[in-house]
């Protein structure tokens, strides 16, 4: 069992909250109706209830046609997140190798929050089909959120998504009140839908197919002398190219506030990096500028290397103008720190 099940608690949702949500999903609502505690016999539930599943027909529709990069995730979150008026909440997918759900798209949480964020992939092993689960317990979220979410944590809710009946990714929702959320379980018919449509979405995204990264780049003085060492040992051609991560963060931050640029940096950087697999050290510089260092037989083309580059990031990134630069730089010398690495490439100058 995992640590999500641990927690766990499915229960039969009340429905006093709905009523002081329902202002969301209509246009004519007074703050004095949302105060009301007769739900239950409100003329209006099922216009909400129509109007969320109206709503989760036409998103399941739409999952189909979006594309199978970071962007068509970004977009589908910023959809459930209209749908269902979240402030606060995260779109997770689970890498490769297993290891980890890594949020994609998150909002409303802070900084440490979002660089914390990542479960273990034996988190949940068995997740339900067309239904929220709900928590009576957060205890296991608070080694993933700052201390500041963890303590205005009040109610949780989560949507797992399955490929091939195993867990691949999941979204959930934080609330800030007691019973906050209890409003999603409106359309709980069209959820088992949206659901599956999610897992075939995920099964054909190219994210899932990255590995978990460490930190997307050398980070030890030792692994990088060993690196070196190896290359000089094997008679093998060192190149070194700096490159900048600007143009592709700045596309994808201008997609939307919810993009995880943090996690997008790491894979753009694991990307670069199961590219030139065995064969090459990434050295993380200033301002979000990097050194690549490259073994090859043979010096290679700066201009063909930009171009796999190019074409390996478009196959995560479906943006025909998400791609990076590259330079050729200088081979380091001799060097014992990471501090006098970096020193000898300062920052370029911009034009």
């Amino acid at each position: 069992m995992g640590l999500l099940e641990k927690a766990s608690a499915r229960r039969n949702l009340p429905k006093s909250g709905l009523r002081s949500r329902a202002e969301e999903y209509k246009d004519n609502s007074s703050p004095a109706d949302n105060k009301s505690s007769e739900s239950g016999k409100d003329p209006g539930k099922k216009k909400n209830l129509a109007d969320t599943a109206a709503g989760l027909t036409e998103l399941c529709d739409k999952v189909d046609s979006l594309a199978p990069s970071l962007e068509g995730i970004v977009e589908l979150f910023e959809d459930v997140k209209r749908l269902f008026s979240i402030k606060k909440g995260a779109f997770l997918t689970k890498n490769r190798d297993e290891r980890f759900f890594l949020p994609r798209a998150q909002t409303g949480l802070d900084v440490t929050s979002r660089n914390r964020l990542r479960f273990p992939a034996d988190a949940f092993s068995s997740p339900r089909k067309g239904m929220w689960l709900s928590f009576d317990d957060y205890s296991f979220l608070e080694p993933f959120l700052s201390s500041r979410e963890y303590e205005l944590l009040e109610d949780l809710r989560m949507l797992a998504i399955r490929v091939d009946d195993e867990p691949a990714g999941m979204i959930l929702l934080f609330g800030e009140e007691p019973d906050e959320l209890d409003y999603i379980s409106l359309a709980e018919d069209q959820i088992e839908a949206l659901q599956l449509s999610l897992g075939n979405y995920l099964r054909r995204n190219k994210l899932l197919r990255l590995s978990s990264p460490g930190t997307g780049s050398s980070g030890s003085v030792s692994e990088i002398k060993d690196f070196l060492s190896r290359m000089e040992s094997r008679k093998k051609e060192l190149t070194a190219i700096r490159f900048s991560l600007n143009r592709l963060l700045i596309h994808l931050a201008a997609l939307s506030t919810d993009v995880d640029l943090f996690r997008a940096r790491r894979d753009s950087l694991r990307i670069i990096e199961t590219l030139f697999e065995g064969s090459s050290r990434i050295v993380p510089l200033k301002d979000d500028e990097y050194l690549l260092l490259l073994g090859t037989r043979q010096r290679p083309n700066p201009k063909l290397l930009q171009h796999q580059v190019r074409l390996a990031l478009q196959n995560f990134f479906s943006d025909n103008e998400a791609g990076i630069d590259f330079h050729l730089a200088p081979p380091p010398a001799a060097f014992d720190s990471l501090e006098e690495l970096i020193a000898q490439y300062p920052p370029e100058k911009q034009p």
